[in-house]
C-alpha cells in the first residue's frame, strides 16, 4: 500500500537523522568543528525546514 511506503520512507528519515545526530555529538565530543558542519548540512537536506 502507499501508507506503507510512506511510513517506511518516513521511518528511514528518522533512523538516518538518528545517526547523523549520533556522528554530530561524536564530533563535537572531539571538537572537529568541520565534520560537525558537514553532517548538520546532511540532516538538513534530510528534514528541510520549511518557512
Amino acid at each position: 500500500m502507499a501508507r506503507d511506503r510512506n511510513v517506511e520512507g518516513l521511518q528511514q528519515s528518522i533512523f538516518d537523522t538518528e545517526m547523523h545526530l549520533m556522528m554530530i555529538v561524536d564530533k563535537l565530543r572531539a571538537h572537529d568543528r568541520l565534520e560537525v558542519s558537514a553532517l548538520a548540512s546532511k540532516i538538513g537536506g534530510l528534514c528541510p525546514i520549511s518557512s
